[in-house]
């Protein structure tokens, strides 16, 4: 429907005003009633004509009502005496024509003879016609309002899926595109959300660098065109960046080799979804004193978020927060969260909360000591399994020795680090996994390795630092 361009009433059928070309309701279609910017053409139009018909028209003159002065009329009174003289006349009249009738009759009598009579001719029969037709009041048809076309909206997914967040997700989500990576989601797929998680990002460290020179790019501008009354979009106008800047989808992201931070959170949620872990979760990250905001893949874990951004480790909010602040000096104003949820063909998005800065800090979680003797024990036991080396107990000092235990032949000491967010006990197991695979692939600690046969292992904190110590021993 319509609006008044006054008053902004709607109405199905709008009158139009002659002098401006606005649209009014009813009660401001004169041009007084809605500040008619050309009332003075209106004031000025040319006045109904007033003039009388002339009498040679065959009309008799009427005049206007309310325009000639009523007519004076006055009653006249007669007097009794000529009442009296005007009822004697009337009487003599009345006896004259008495007398003249009868005197006629006889007259007519006497001298009318059968053969003087003319023949009568015959009666005429007066048929009465009884009208058939009724006459009606002509009633004036309503005018017709022009109808307001409908506009068409555009399809807006169609058109800005590679600018905006929320239909990229849409559509690089969706189904088909899944489908695209599937055989790498099957081989990164873990025993659970955790650990998935914990191998799409390794995974992404080794195989996906950064675009840096796409980063550079300025982001194009999007013009928007919309119907004047129902304020339906109905065209959409990418200008400039559009041959680069723009959402891959995770499969570009997995052929290029490469991406931005939203690159980087679409593969990783596509990845998990293919995996069948929906919800999955996206932040949209604003920075004090920045206009750039950042993008990045989240899951929940026992109802609390896990950060998973480009690279190890999965953080919770807290040291996410503390990590950008410290490592990027950028402080992290609020954040957007959308949930992402596997669909049959378009991935179904929705905004499901705003996060404050107060918000992030408040999920820090410190290290306990039974954490780092959990930690200890889960490492001696998948290092004893895995390298086939006994453990010994004997070595527990061997970082504080100068010298080998009696009976030992050869010793080396491997001290790793790490910061102290790459823990949480929830992603233990994957951590214990980590540190053993990079222990693996160092060829400089295999070869100490082979040469020993016992080992022990110590974890501590260390200056916010996570410690993990191997000694190696032979005897």
């Amino acid at each position: 429907m319509a609006k008044c361009d006054f008053c902004g009433k709607e109405v199905a059928y709008p009158y139009k005003c002659r002098y401006c070309g606005g649209l009014f309701c009813e009660d401001h279609r004169l041009p007084p009633n809605h500040n008619c910017i050309n009332i003075d053409l209106w004031r000025m139009r040319e006045p109904p004509s007033l003039s009388r018909r002339s009498h040679s028209e065959g009309v008799l003159f009427k005049p206007y009502p309310h325009v000639t002065p009523p007519v004076t009329t006055h009653t006249y009174s007669s007097s009794p005496r000529k009442k009296r003289r005007n009822i004697k006349a009337w009487i003599g009249a009345i006896i004259f024509l008495i007398v003249a009738f009868a005197f006629a009759t006889n007259f007519l009598n006497v001298s009318e003879s059968p053969a003087s009579i003319p023949s009568q001719p015959p009666p005429i029969e007066i048929l009465k016609l009884t009208p058939i037709i009724t006459s009606t009041p002509a009633t004036l048809p309503e005018p017709t309002p022009t109808p307001t076309p409908t506009p068409t909206p555009v399809d807006l997914r169609e058109k800005l899926w590679r600018y905006e967040l929320k239909y990229a997700l849409e559509v690089a989500l969706s189904s088909s595109e899944l489908s695209k990576i599937q055989d790498l989601a099957n081989e990164l797929k873990g025993e659970d959300i955790c650990e998935s998680a914990w191998n799409i990002l390794e995974w992404e460290d080794e195989n996906i660098e950064y675009d840096y020179s796409k980063a550079s790019l300025p982001a194009p501008l999007i013009y928007y065109e919309k119907d004047p009354y129902t304020g339906v979009i109905t065209d959409v106008e990418v200008v400039g960046g559009t041959e680069i800047y723009y959402y891959q989808t995770p499969y570009e992201t997995v052929k290029k080799g490469k991406g931005v931070c939203s690159d980087y959170a679409i593969l990783t949620a596509a990845l998990l979804l293919a995996m069948d872990y929906s919800p999955v979760y996206i932040f949209y990250i604003n920075y004090e004193n920045y206009e750039d905001g950042h993008v990045a893949t989240a899951i929940k874990v026992d109802g609390q978020y896990f950060m998973l951004d480009q690279h190890l480790p999965v953080w919770d909010l807290s040291d996410y927060y503390y990590h950008w602040f410290e490592e990027e000096g950028k402080r992290i104003k609020n954040a957007t969260v959308y949930a992402v949820y596997k669909g049959e063909e378009f991935a179904s998005v929705r905004k499901v909360e705003e996060l404050t800065s107060d918000d992030f800090k408040k999920y820090a979680y410190k290290i306990k000591q039974s954490d780092l003797r959990a930690l200890q024990l889960d490492l001696i036991n998948e290092f004893e399994e895995r390298f086939r080396l006994k453990r010994d107990y004997s070595l527990y000092d061997l970082d504080e020795r100068d010298y080998l235990p009696s009976g030992y032949s050869y010793g080396k000491i491997w001290t790793l680090r790490y910061h102290e967010s790459f823990y949480h006990p929830k992603f233990q197991k994957c951590f214990v996994n980590y540190v053993l695979n990079r222990i693996k692939k160092n060829e400089k600690i295999m070869e100490d390795v082979l040469k020993c046969n016992r080992f022990w292992i110590k974890a501590y904190i260390e200056d916010e630092y996570l410690v993990i110590k191997l000694m190696l021993a032979k005897r």
